[in-house]
């Protein structure tokens, strides 16, 4: 789940910024099973401005993981996975715009996912190895774009009809099959619940059920909306290019989906977070410890180590992100891999939904 991460200052009370993500209700046809997008969440940069009646108060977190809990079945996790791109848009057609990153992300996959490739054999601790990719498929059917006159989404709903639609032109899907689905640039796309490309998340994988000839069948898929408008920038999020971003969101999503195939019972860890309050004087006021439970192995890392360049690594190349280790507090190492250099500047963590709001009452202050 890539979404772009929420941030607080460490050293001052400030307003928590945090989405609840539910899922919707499928019914009709097509798919039927509840999803539970798993957000890869976008970034934002610390709040300048403090309210003065609470700039005395300062503000620590602290974070750290318990170690993942294995399923209790294999059948969430792809032991040898087999990705397809599906990339949607008449942008990613011949000749077109886009055309070139059909190319490049299809080889991409198929060094990620491949026999010599270091990513997949990190997660064997998981019970992972490596896979296979399979050309990627172009569908150039006219997609919603967002514009200030149009503010139209594509919704995770219509991503899933758009594949269940064309599934019998795509590879068969299998207990180890991810569909990894790039968007055309211009589309904003909804994940239900309020979590939207343009204020959540920069890329989610989810998991579909679909009757077809009285038959029913699932098929796990990943999603990446492209960077730039309506969606934010990969500098505002602190790449270097949309490819960049693009390769990192993806590496993330398919280790994820790889652990936790289903979204809801696969490889998940607990993560806890201290929140410590004290006044001018250094003495603690308040403190409050919030458990995370359900954290995949990506989002792990992002939030114990605040987003720090120490996440993401350079593959053959390509721009990939830590996964976290069993102990659940260790990022796995990457064979043959150069650090990363430049963007993803640190930035502090967020907060837990309602701290700022419980600590303020507990001070007798009021929100600005």
């Amino acid at each position: 789940m890539i979404a772009f991460w929420k941030q607080t200052i460490c050293v001052v009370l400030s307003s928590v910024f945090a989405y609840a993500l539910a899922g919707n209700a499928f019914g009709g046809d097509a798919p039927l099973r509840r999803p539970r997008p798993q957000l890869f969440e976008m970034r934002f940069p610390p709040t300048p401005s403090v309210n003065t009646a609470r700039s005395r108060t300062t503000l620590t977190i602290t974070y750290s993981g318990t170690a993942p809990t294995a399923p209790s079945s294999g059948a969430s996790v792809m032991p040898n996975i087999q990705v397809q791109a599906v990339y949607l848009g008449p942008a990613f057609g011949a000749g077109k715009s886009n055309a070139s990153d059909v190319t490049y992300f299809d080889g991409f996959l198929s060094y990620l996912v491949g026999s010599t490739s270091p990513y997949m054999k990190a997660l064997a601790p998981y019970g992972v190895s490596t896979g296979t990719a399979a050309p990627g498929k172009v569908l150039t059917g006219t997609l919603p774009h967002y514009t200030r006159t149009n503010r139209a989404y594509l919704t995770d709903t219509q991503i899933q009809n758009i594949l269940v639609a064309n599934i019998s032109s795509l590879i068969t899907p299998s207990s180890n099959t991810l569909y990894v689905v790039y968007t055309e640039p211009g589309v904003a796309i909804d994940a239900g619940g309020g979590a939207t490309s343009i204020n959540t998340f920069l890329g989610y994988h989810n998991y579909a059920t679909y009757t077809s000839g009285g038959v029913t069948n699932s098929f796990a898929y990943a999603v990446m909306p492209y960077p730039g408008s309506p969606n934010p920038s990969s500098s505002s999020q602190g790449f270097a290019n949309a490819r960049d971003e693009l390769t990192s969101v993806t590496s993330h999503e398919i280790g994820e989906a790889a652990t936790d195939a289903d979204t809801m019972n696969g490889w998940l860890e607990t993560v806890i977070e201290t929140d410590t309050y004290k006044n001018s004087s250094g003495q603690v006021i308040a403190q409050y410890k919030y458990y995370y439970t359900g954290e995949e192995i990506g989002d792990v890392p992002l939030i114990l180590y605040s987003w720090s360049p120490s996440c993401f690594v350079r593959l053959n190349g390509y721009l990939v992100q830590k996964m976290i280790g069993p102990d659940g507090k260790t990022m796995l190492s990457y064979t043959a891999s150069t650090p990363m250099a430049g963007s993803i500047p640190e930035l502090i963590a967020p907060t837990a939904l309602y701290a700022a709001e419980q600590a303020l009452q507990f001070l007798g202050l009021n929100q600005p």
